[in-house]
Formats: structure tokens, C-alpha cells, sequence
């Protein structure tokens, strides 16, 4: 199979939403991860007085994309002709980070010091996503059938991950609403991601001329390489905390260098 097939050229709007977007995720999810862990005591040894948890985790998302960038602008995730495509083991790599960190210290803090409605809030994204996948079908660069005209309807996880977090925090959205919610959600984005998966080259499910190329390219490679396991990740927290969840009172301080803020205390669902 050819490592040369192409797409149509994407618009300048469809090039920098798609840039921007996982930016703005990536920096939301980073900011759960420091409201989630005590500030570091002795925070003048500690750059901004962080936690050196919170530290880790945004300069391993940051060498992350930016890796992930490079390798989409030197093509190569193309290498269609490989006994295991480049890109499928980009995907299979980025939903084993996604289970990874749901079992891992950071998921069990995350799971345990912040409500669910916030992993809810963070599924927003979806729904800008969706709009983009759009434009980038009508713009040929995508096929039809993996928008919301066609087999993906993520957009629903999208549409009503706010109007869900405002029920969840005035405490109008019972235990049972939010797991059929996650259920739902969560079987959408793993139909997506087969339905991505069936339309790339090595599978060609849905015929030759209805192939998913686009993101094996930069910026369009931080869809299956970031966007995908965050949202992946989301879902799979909330299952931890409905399955596994237990209820603590959580106290957050913003520590400066001269001043003590504190956070109201809340309950954990």
C-alpha cells in the first residue's frame, strides 16, 4: 500500500481549532491535577510553589505533544506498509496511558479528591471536537462517516456534559442518571475510535476512497494521541469513582509566598 495518500487540503479554521483544542484540554486536565494535591510545603523549593506531582504530570503532557507533533510532521506515523502500523500502536499506546493513569497515584488522587462532576465538565471539549470532525468532512479531508452525519455521534457526551455538571453540583443528577450517562458516553467513543480504526488504510473497512489518513498528521495526530485517551480517561474515572468511589471531605490550600488561601470544603460523591 502507497505511504503517499492524500487528502484535501484542511482549512486555516480546521488547522488551528485542531491545534488549539487538545492545548486547552490538556492545560483544564493539568489544572484538575493541581486542585486535586496538597501544595508543597516547602513550595521555595518548588517552581510557582506546585506540588511536584502536578509538575511531572504537565511536563510529561507537554514532552508528549510535542513529540507526537514531530513525528506527525515528519510523516511518520504514513508507514501504512508496516506489520503493525505506526498508528495503531499510537492508538493502542494512548487508550493503555488512558487505563494506565486511571489505576495509577495520580488517577487515585484525582478519583478520590475531586466529584465527578468534574471529570463530567471535562467531556465539554467533545463537543467543539465534533463540530471540527464536521468541518473537516465537509472539507473532504475526513470521510462523511466518521462525523456526526454519519457514525459518530460523540457531539451527544458533548452537548450534555454541562447542563449535567450544573444538575451534578446542585444535586439534581442521582447515582443511576450519571452511570447511564457515562454508559452512554462511553460506548459512543469507543464506536468512534472503531469505526476510525475500521477506516484507516490497513483496514479499509468502508472502501478505498473512505479512508482515515488525516490524522496520522500534524496537528491533526493529537486527536488519537491526546484528545482520545483524555476523554477515555474521563469515562474511566468516573467508573472508578461509582464502583470504587468513597466519601471524604477534601480541604484545598493555595499556598503563595506570603499569603494562605483557602477553598471552601467539599464533599466527594
Amino acid at each position: 500500500m502507497p505511504t503517499t495518500l492524500t487528502y484535501s487540503a484542511p482549512s486555516v479554521w480546521l488547522v488551528y481549532g485542531m491545534f488549539f483544542l487538545p492545548i486547552v484540554v490538556v492545560i483544564a486536565l493539568n489544572y484538575l491535577v493541581i486542585i486535586a494535591h496538597p501544595i508543597d510545603r516547602d513550595y521555595k523549593r518548588v517552581p510557582f510553589g506546585l506540588h511536584a506531582v502536578p509538575l511531572r504530570f504537565g511536563i510529561g503532557c507537554a514532552v508528549i505533544m510535542v513529540l507526537l507533533f514531530l513525528l506527525g510532521v515528519n510523516g511518520v506515523m504514513r508507514e501504512w506498509d508496516s506489520t503493525v502500523p505506526p498508528l495503531i500502536l499510537l492508538i493502542l499506546g494512548s487508550s493503555s496511558l488512558a487505563l494506565a493513569l486511571t489505576i495509577s497515584k495520580t488517577g487515585n488522587r484525582l478519583a478520590m479528591a475531586l466529584p465527578s462532576c468534574f471529570f463530567v465538565l471535562l467531556q465539554l471539549f467533545r463537543l467543539p471536537l465534533e463540530l471540527l470532525l464536521y468541518l473537516a468532512a465537509i472539507e473532504g479531508v475526513m470521510p462523511n462517516h466518521l462525523s456526526f452525519k454519519g457514525m459518530n455521534w460523540d457531539i451527544i457526551t458533548g452537548i450534555t456534559a454541562l447542563p449535567i455538571y450544573w444538575l451534578a453540583v446542585n444535586r439534581m443528577f442521582p447515582k443511576w442518571a450519571l452511570f447511564l450517562w457515562n454508559l452512554i458516553g462511553s460506548i459512543l467513543l469507543l464506536t468512534s475510535i472503531g469505526a476510525s480504526v475500521a477506516s484507516t488504510p490497513m483496514v479499509a473497512a468502508f472502501g478505498p476512497n473512505r479512508l482515515n489518513i488525516w490524522i496520522a498528521d500534524a496537528p491533526f495526530i493529537w486527536l488519537p494521541g491526546i484528545l482520545m485517551p483524555i476523554a477515555m480517561f474521563s469515562h474511566l474515572l468516573i467508573w472508578r469513582k461509582l464502583i470504587f468511589g468513597t466519601v471524604i471531605s477534601v480541604k484545598l490550600r493555595f499556598v503563595t509566598q506570603r499569603k494562605e488561601f483557602r477553598v471552601q470544603t467539599f464533599t466527594v460523591d
